[in-house]
């Protein structure tokens, strides 16, 4: 399947969510994507399964939080 489209039922949900796997989420990068496979996500139903705070604990950059930058900028613009 490829484009939007609108699940009206749970038992549409259902069956997409098992098929469906998390790399192809809109916002779930390859990194994140690598971090969510270390808890056993492969598809979106694995994903809605897991409990909220190992999904932040998997995906929260503490240095980030803490406002420090994880990559570098370039000085050459132009």
């Amino acid at each position: 399947m490829e484009g939007l489209f609108e699940l009206r039922s749970a038992g549409v949900w259902a069956a997409f969510y098992a098929d469906t796997p998390i790399e192809t989420v809109w916002g779930i990068g390859g990194q994140s994507a690598l971090e969510l496979k270390w808890l056993g996500v492969a598809t979106i139903a694995d994903f809605v399964a897991l409990d909220a705070q190992k999904v932040r604990d998997a995906l929260t950059q503490p240095k980030q939080l803490a406002g420090v930058k994880s990559y570098g900028l370039s000085e050459n613009v132009g």
